[in-house]
């Protein structure tokens, strides 16, 4: 079976306000929901 091509989905993280993402069974906080640093975090990481 071909590995998969989906980016992991961008979170909230609700009781904290804080964006996340799990990639290979860990989750990684990106910094407040919706700002433009999580967001060139996560592509940074996705990328990775």
């Amino acid at each position: 079976m071909s590995p998969s091509k989906r980016k992991p989905a961008y979170l909230l993280h609700r009781s904290t306000g804080q964006a996340r993402v799990r990639i290979a069974g860990k989750n990684t906080y990106l910094g407040k929901f919706g700002t433009p640093e999580s967001r060139e975090r996560y592509e940074e990481l996705v990328a990775a």
